[in-house]
């Protein structure tokens, strides 16, 4: 069974008061596949203070788990955990299908060369991941 972790930038939009730009996409695609959200995971994770390690090492053991990530890069220049989740997926030949824009897709080799393939948008990713990772 294939599983697919949801990376994006999700910080910045809930200090900045726009939740939903980080989790309606993440919701269209966990109701299309089985997804590890990072989003209903937040809740939980903010019952700990100082939970900085904790949520590093959350992110490792699904990035285990899952066999491809999806990462929307809007604002990915704001999202530091989201590049080091791109970085994970890179040292562990994880597939990363990528949409959505930001200047640091065109500006570092390390950003683009993690990234499998980048296409249009959501919609694009939903036909790619049912055609190649359904059978």
């Amino acid at each position: 069974m294939i599983k697919f972790y949801l990376a994006g930038c999700i910080s910045y939009y809930i200090e900045n008061n726009h939740l939903e730009k980080a989790s309606n996409w993440r919701s269209d695609l966990s109701n299309t596949f089985i997804t590890f959200n990072p989003c209903t995971q937040i809740q939980k994770t903010m019952l700990f203070e100082n939970n900085d390690k904790g949520i590093v090492y959350q992110n490792i053991c699904y990035l285990k788990q899952c066999n491809v990530i999806v990462v929307n890069l809007d604002d990915l220049n704001k999202s530091p955990g989201t590049i080091f989740e791109l970085n994970y997926c890179l040292l562990n030949n994880k597939p990363v299908v990528a949409f959505g824009d930001d200047i640091l897709y065109y500006k570092s080799p390390h950003i683009k060369e993690s990234i499998t393939i980048k296409l249009n948008n959501l919609n694009d990713v939903i036909k790619y991941l049912k055609t190649m990772y359904y059978y």
